[in-house]
């Protein structure tokens, strides 16, 4: 069947830069958007798509430029393969194969007509082949974006290779040309039979001896896989990493066989067949968060780029080359080095600094020329050829070179001589440290002392000869510690986890690895180190490892953090924290503690363990932080305030816990913070955002019911804290008041002044008994605020969002509204102060208490680490409680006393039966029948009117109203209420 074939000189269409009689540097820089696939083993054609619907052959040595049309009006050619006369293998839609669809591709109106589907094809000579649907019909295929594509063709283009797409599988085939019939003959592949979408084949050798591609695992992710014929097959990297083998997918195979570019577990890798070996290039750019092989010649000598994102930057990727002889090499490098008198035209730049695409797609088997395309991104770019006259003469580096630390600072380089070095002709090394030169070294010398400063230290060496200078070796990085001592620390607030000489797993995945996102600070405090998955499949097994900690003289060491773990998908599979010791020189990591990804801790939770018994005692040690998982979701990891120390620190805790357990599984506990107050507070966490009402005066409040408000009967509500937000000098200043809704009564204090940006503690004029006969609501009236400040803190927690500590009221409080309607899933962080008697002052909130851990029989109960000082523990048994405070420099508390609960036990466990108060009402005086050793009388109002110790109380002096009676026993508290009279 004969299409058109659209021809164009190039001197209308694109321009070619020749630069140098000796290498050529061609761009196709009028063609925007034209991005080549595949270059002829001779160097002389480049198959390529401009976007996806157009094909192209630009022929280097003519020179010209030819575009495909396929004789549809629906357009759609690719050139994806080309051998050294020029035969593309490609797609194109082929009229001979049409279905039924609804059109609405490329401006269609939407009428239903038959439209021809992608078709893998042959051009040669103008004109495209079929090569057919294989063993498919057309009943199978239910989109023109289906059908038959072609990737890669032998250099007798006797064969193609390639896959059927059929809805959601694809499979892998080749088409082979019979010769005595005169047609091709379909021919399809096996694959692992455990996949989710099938298998494609992307590249193939020269004679097609060897073909490489992807497979898709059951999880969706794409596995490399090599065949050696349609029935034999190969999963790189499965013998390297067992079941928990990295995704990623083969490129291209040298023309050879010998070898073949990859991507495994997100880094640019090497496939050595004939060794039946992988490897995986480890180092890359610094910075980037991935990279991949893109293709290789017959010698080894292989193409690339390094992958980068950021949040503000976004995407894009830097060229580099790669091979035994030359090491890694940035592009620009290379070309700079090996190509000096090629100049890049200025619409092209491969400057590392410059963040756009770079990226090499193809080499030729004799590895002098490639091909590429360089942009701003993937939609607007150019085409480019590197071309060199002569062979790459590549110096041999040394060889085996390492670098080892001791004494702390004394660092030990050692290496072998060049393999092939003729002693005449070598005359000795240049010696680096962080790229500047420090040294020289003789012919004979393989080894040198460096005595370093403290810091993150990468060392390389090169050879130098008579006639020139090898590339460096791959730098071999060491660290170099300040000291060892302890007591060590970590908050991550320098915002890099070099400050204190941590170290990642040399070893690590690309994607997936520990870092300090300092565009978006995830820390308690500031920033914090994370771990990220991608969610993209790839299994990970990460760790960030510790200095050398020094315990040689100490008979006890402990270690706190604080950890917590989100995700797009809780129900995430086999992930894990685990926190490992390794001491002295043992060369195994002892697990001291894990941490299981089966719930979602949104908030911190923190943990302190005892190391002495991991063996650490008497030893120099390390720590270290390692996850595990599947990366099937987007898992964060979270860590900070990391504290080793040779002591328990001290600090403040708890002072009284009190508790009841009315119902049989559920233990009401509330306790004292470190400042003797008990906090009635929903907040769940110290980051502070804020909320406004545009101007118009509203009242933020806190709401508890009866039953919640059981466990503190007796105390007196004296205060209230709350945290007052102010963003700049606006016109209208805040002005507040408090608000208390003690059941339908009303209470309003204003405040004369408050200090912005802090918490702030406004004392009752009337302190409140706490009855647990009425609700409760309390807050801060905003009195006037200018319309675009917002005054009241919050928290940025979304638990317990659900009309309690999240309520506003624009109406003075006749009805209530909640921030979660108004798209704020968040609480306010106003907190009630309550105390055991009424106070005329309180002591400022201690910011310097993260939260707190609660304890039943010595098990921590709680998952997060608690802000407020009230927990619920369901649990159907018995149990005796006790609180630590945990702080934000990792200090743990001593545990407060012990409170013991069972049921019906408490603070309201006391029989109240065994103590009777009479006459009630009361005119003259009030007699208490009972054992009790104090009793208080105090008004609705919270204000003390009496104390006494005896069993008759006379009442002439106190005036008519309601009252409650505070009686305290030996075993605890009763409050009762009474009226007197007169």
């Amino acid at each position: 069947m004969k299409k058109n074939l659209l021809s164009f000189s190039l001197s209308l269409l694109c321009a070619i830069t020749s630069l140098s009689a000796q290498n050529h540097f061609y761009v196709l820089d009028s063609i925007e958007g034209a991005a080549p696939h595949n270059i002829s083993a001779n160097g002389k054609y480049v198959a390529g798509s401009i976007g996806t619907k157009i094909g192209f052959l630009w022929d280097l040595k003519v020179p010209s430029f030819q575009i495909f049309s396929d004789g549809t009006n629906k357009n759609m050619t690719q050139a994806n393969a080309i051998t050294s006369e020029g035969v593309i293998a490609g797609t194109y839609r082929d009229p001979n194969f049409t279905i039924e669809v609804i059109d609405y591709e490329d401006g269609g109106d939407g009428t239903i007509r038959d439209l021809a589907i992608t078709m893998a094809g042959i051009w040669k000579d103008g004109s495209w082949t079929s090569l057919g649907i294989g063993d498919a019909v057309l009943s199978d295929i239910t989109s023109i974006e289906y059908g038959s594509f072609a990737h890669a063709i032998s250099e007798d283009a006797k064969t193609v290779f390639g896959n059927l797409n059929l809805k959601s599988m694809v499979y892998p085939c080749s088409w082979s040309y019979n010769q005595d019939q005169s047609k091709w003959d379909y021919q399809a592949w096996d694959y692992p039979t455990l996949t989710a979408q099938g298998a494609k084949i992307l590249g193939a050798s020269a004679d097609g001896s060897i073909a490489c591609g992807w497979s898709v695992n059951q999880y969706g992710g794409r596995r490399p896989i090599v065949w050696t014929s349609p029935t034999e097959y190969k999963l790189i990297g499965l013998e390297e990493f067992g079941d928990e083998m990295l995704t990623g997918e083969c490129n291209r195979v040298s023309a050879n066989g010998k070898y073949i570019a990859l991507r495994v577990g997100g880094r640019a890798a090497i496939y050595h067949t004939q060794e039946d070996s992988l490897e995986i290039i480890s180092i890359t750019h610094e910075g980037a968060v991935g990279s991949s092989m893109t293709a290789i010649s017959n010698d080894g000598f292989a193409i690339g780029y390094s992958e980068f994102r950021t949040m503000t930057s976004g995407r894009w990727r830097k060229a580099f080359v790669y091979s035994n002889k030359l090491g890694f090499m940035d592009f620009n490098e290379f070309i700079t080095t090996y190509a000096p008198d090629v100049e890049v035209p200025e619409n092209i730049s491969f400057n590392p600094d410059v963040l756009n695409f770079n990226v090499p797609i193809d080499i030729t088997s004799d590895g002098k020329t490639m091909t590429g395309w360089s942009g701003v991104n993937e939609m607007n770019l150019n085409s480019w050829v590197l071309q060199f006259e002569n062979a790459i003469v590549v110096l041999n580096r040394p060889l085996d070179f390492v670098a080892t630390v001791s004494d702390r600072n004394t660092v030990l380089l050692k290496w072998a001589a060049p393999v092939g070095a003729i002693e005449n002709t070598l005359t000795g090394y240049k010696i680096f440290r962080n790229e500047e030169f420090i040294a020289n070294a003789t012919i004979d010398q393989l080894q040198f002392t460096d005595e370093a400063p403290a810091g993150y230290h990468a060392y390389s060496i090169l050879a130098v000869y008579e006639d020139g200078e090898s590339a460096k070796t791959d730098p071999f990085e060491v660290t170099v510690i300040d000291t060892y001592q302890l007591p060590f620390f970590e908050d991550f607030n320098t915002g890099t986890y070099k400050t204190n000489y941590w170290t990642l797993d040399p070893n690590r995945s690309a994607y997936s690895k520990w870092v300090v996102n300092t565009m978006n600070p995830q820390g308690i405090e500031g920033f914090a180190i994370s771990f990220g998955g991608d969610g993209g499949g790839d299994d990970y097994n990460e760790s960030i490892i510790s200095k050398p900690l020094d315990a040689s003289s100490l008979d006890e060491v402990y270690l706190s953090y604080a950890f917590q773990r989100s995700s797009s998908n809780i129900n995430v599979y086999q992930d894990t924290l685990y926190v490992e010791v390794q001491a002295g020189d043992d060369t195994d990591w002892i697990c001291v503690n894990k941490h299981a990804a089966d719930t979602q801790i949104q908030y911190w939770a923190s943990d302190n363990i005892q190391l002495s018994g991991a063996g650490v005692a008497g030893k120099l040690f390390q720590i270290r932080f390692r996850v595990e998982g599947k990366n099937l979701s987007y898992n964060i990891w979270n860590l900070d305030n990391i504290l080793v120390s040779a002591d328990v620190q001290t600090c403040d805790g708890p002072t009284d816990i009190i508790g009841i357990k009315k119902e049989p599984a559920k233990a009401k506990l509330a306790w004292t913070n470190t400042r003797g107050v008990y906090e009635l507070t929903y907040a769940q966490t110290h980051s502070k955002m804020a909320a406004g009402n545009e101007g118009t005066s509203f009242i933020a409040a806190n709401a508890y019911s009866k039953t919640e408000l059981e466990v503190y009967e007796g105390l007196f509500f004296s205060s209230i804290s709350v945290y007052m937000n102010q963003q700049v000098e606006l016109g209208e200043q805040t002005k507040i008041g408090l608000a208390i809704f003690n059941g339908e009564t009303k209470t309003t204090q204003v405040i004369a002044e408050f200090t912005p940006n802090a918490w702030n503690t406004f004392v009752l004029d009337q302190a409140l008994l706490i009855d647990a006969l009425q609700d409760l609501k309390f807050g801060i009236e905003v009195l006037t605020h200018d319309a675009e400040e917002w005054p009241i803190g919050t928290d940025n927690g979304s638990e317990n969002t659900t009309g309690k500590g999240n309520l506003y009221s624009e109406d003075g409080g006749s009805t209530w509204l909640r921030l979660d309607a108004a798209y704020m899933p968040v609480n306010w962080l106003i907190v009630g102060n309550l105390t055991a008697t009424p106070s005329a002052s309180l002591p400022a909130r201690d910011e310097a208490v993260y939260g707190y851990n609660v304890y039943a029989n010595g098990e921590r109960v709680n998952e997060k680490t608690l802000f407020s000082t009230a927990y619920i523990h369901t649990s159907e048994s018995d149990a005796c409680y006790t609180v630590k405070a945990y702080y934000f420099d990792a200090c743990e508390s001593e545990a407060s006393p012990e409170k013991c609960l069972s049921q019906e036990t408490g603070i309201n466990s006391i029989n109240a039966d065994n103590i009777k108060l009479y006459p009630n009402p009361a005119s003259d005086y009030l007699s208490i029948d009972g054992e009790f050793t104090n009793a208080t009388l105090v008004s609705v109002n919270g204000q003390i009117v009496l104390k006494s110790s005896k069993s008759t109380i006379p009442l002439q002096n106190v005036n008519a109203g309601i009252y409650f009676v505070k009686i305290e026993t030996t075993e605890g508290l009763i409050v009762k209420k009474i009226v007197i009279t007169k």
